[in-house]
């Protein structure tokens, strides 16, 4: 996809965080919210989440450690550095409670590759599986290339090559999501044989990310 059609694909406003989940932040971080009950809001705005991760890999004091959560992106930051830091993206945020179809897209895909991390790798934590789901839908949100989005992000190697190359174990499964979502059927089915996936394992992961992507919507919906 070239920077035209990255671009042309960003939906109107697709490039802001949702003042609604921001707002929702500095309120439950002001209230004491732990870090990992603030990244599962968080982590419900792809492109406030991509902020928070972009600029924590541009500082010098974490260019070493790797973050492959948005809780880990919280802790580092720390609450108060936190909500100074939401009160400022809330001067950039727009309210639409109404999901664009690249944003419901966007989180389905990133839940779905969670879910079946879950089953497949046998990890209760799969949300770097999560945040490879999310960020490989950022040209689309953001209109930009994809190389240069994931530039600077604190990502391991590993999280890099499954969103950029679709390889290694994350990757495959980034790649099995995109089959289904473009139903190519002889993918679908060539990629379920080789990585020995259930087809009802599949379906049932896929309803409960869409499921799960309504939820997400109803809420935001309810605050407006």
């Amino acid at each position: 996809m070239t920077s035209e059609e990255e671009a042309a694909a960003a939906g109107k406003d697709d490039d802001k965080p949702n003042r609604l989940i921001v707002s929702r932040l500095i309120q439950r971080a002001r209230e004491g919210a732990t870090p990992a009950e603030l990244a599962e809001i968080h982590r419900t705005d792809p492109v406030l989440c991509y902020a928070l991760l972009a600029e924590l890999g541009s500082g010098t004091a974490v260019r070493t450690a790797y973050v492959t959560t948005c809780t880990q992106a919280i802790e580092l930051t720390g609450v108060p550095a936190l909500i100074e830091w939401l009160e400022a993206a809330l001067e950039h945020a727009i309210s639409f409670p109404q999901f664009s179809e690249q944003m419901r897209d966007t989180l389905i895909r990133a839940r779905f590759m969670e879910l079946m991390g879950r089953s497949t790798m046998m990890r209760d934590d799969t949300e770097d599986m999560y945040l490879v789901g999310l960020f490989s839908r950022l040209n689309r949100l953001l209109g930009m290339p994809l190389a240069e989005l994931i530039l600077p992000l604190p990502f391991p190697e590993e999280m890099r090559a499954a969103i950029l190359e679709q390889r290694g174990r994350i990757g495959r499964l980034l790649k099995f999501a995109q089959a289904i979502e473009s139903a190519d059927e002889s993918s679908i089915g060539f990629m379920q044989t080789n990585m020995r996936l259930p087809a009802v394992q599949v379906y049932d992961a896929y309803n409960e990310a869409y499921d799960w992507m309504v939820e997400i919507e109803s809420q935001s919906t309810a605050m407006a």
